[in-house]
């Protein structure tokens, strides 16, 4: 049980909605009981292997191909809509090097990748420049059941958005046993994908998400065991709940045994950002055990940042949408307990709701003007 300040009654709605709807339902997608799948096929397996990396480290310590370098004063998340440099919610970003850090290895960004860019002003002409880009995969594994609504890897409940090609993985959706890399966003309890990739039979089974029941330093309440959305991760990391953490293992059946752990993520550790774009689904803050936390009670599932007091964002709960605003310091009670970084508080000013789909997202983001600064179809969150 949490010891944090009740919500109000806007808030205990907003999270009572977030508990019955956030979960991703898969029909017959228990553990251990895979439902009848589609028919067979045949994934085509990938180039690259992830070598099976060793101890813990920050995130930023070592990129893994990409782009690298500083001055960044920018910092957008989210899936990519187009290329030409990348478009990320509706911001267009020049990458020079025209590869990204990812957990299987340098990538080039496709659209419906989920793209992580650290950006600063633009030496060559307008606008900005990439000074870092991390392409993100939710998940790296083996499907562990399917069904007609989804399917699940290592027991996560995957949902495809509409309008996702699956020819990167051979025209259908993946069967019990095939691996695959899952580019897409966290809700409250699964992931919707926006892309999926073959992952390499050799491939280091791979989560990254907000880490969850962790019981804080000198808090009350019993540990329930670490874990990211519904994964466990067994045998204890050192990760207090609500930090964002990458983390390759060994899927047992049961839970995700870790080898490697990689605490943070560029655009938290880079330092205060002056305007950051952030999508996602909101879903009840993740917090230590024991901890008062102050804020709206919720937040964008996955990030690993919490919003700041001030934070109006209840009316966008109901579904995807961007978020736009700033990353500040933390105040000291939030400092991050494992000395690694300092917390980080969003403080969001706008945020645009979102439909399902490729195609209707791109022209959603079309509308608004400046993905940075939008003009149309924003609603105020202060």
């Amino acid at each position: 049980m949490r010891d944090r300040r009740s919500p109000g009654p806007s808030r205990r709605a907003a999270l009572a909605g977030l508990a019955a709807g956030g979960a991703l339902v898969v029909a017959g997608c228990a553990p251990g009981r895979p439902a009848p799948g589609p028919r067979d096929v045949a994934l085509p397996r990938g180039p690259r292997d992830l070598a099976p990396p060793r101890g813990s480290r920050d995130l930023a310590e070592e990129p893994r191909g990409g782009i690298g370098g500083t001055g960044a004063t920018t910092g957008v998340l989210g899936t990519v809509t187009a290329l030409g440099s990348v478009h990320v919610n509706g911001v267009r970003v020049a990458t020079p090097s025209g590869t990204a850090e990812s957990p299987i290895g340098p990538l080039a960004p496709r659209p419906g990748h989920v793209a992580e860019l650290l950006a600063g002003p633009d030496a060559d002409g307008p606008g900005l420049a990439a000074r870092r880009l991390v392409l993100r995969f939710a998940l790296v594994g083996p499907v562990t059941a399917a069904g007609a609504d989804g399917f699940a890897v290592m027991g996560v409940p995957v949902r495809v958005e509409p309008g996702v090609s699956l020819a990167a993985i051979g025209g259908d959706r993946p069967r019990p046993g095939e691996r695959v890399a899952v580019s897409g966003l966290w809700t409250g309890g699964g992931v919707v994908a926006s892309r999926l990739d073959p992952a390499p039979d050799a491939a280091t089974d791979h989560v990254e998400g907000v880490v969850e029941g962790v019981v804080a330093r000198g808090g009350t309440g019993a540990p329930a065991g670490p874990r990211i959305g519904p994964l466990a991760l067994p045998g204890g990391i050192d990760v207090p709940s609500g930090r964002f953490a990458a983390v390759a293992g060994r899927w047992t059946g049961a839970g995700l045994v870790v080898d490697d752990l990689a605490i943070g993520r560029p655009l938290l550790d880079a330092g205060p950002l002056a305007r950051v774009s952030v999508e996602g689904y909101l879903a009840p803050e993740s917090t230590p055990e024991g901890r008062d936390t102050p804020g709206p009670g919720l937040a964008i599932a996955g990030l690993g940042a919490a919003f700041d007091p001030g934070a109006r964002v209840g009316s966008l709960a109901i579904g995807r949408a961007v978020f736009i605003g700033a990353l500040q310091e933390g105040p000291a009670g939030r400092a991050a307990e494992d000395g690694r970084s300092p917390a980080r508080l969003f403080r969001v000013e706008h945020g645009i709701p979102l439909p399902e789909g490729h195609d209707a997202r791109v022209a959603a983001l079309a509308a608004i003007g400046d993905g940075l600064a939008p003009t149309r179809g924003a609603v105020e969150t202060r």
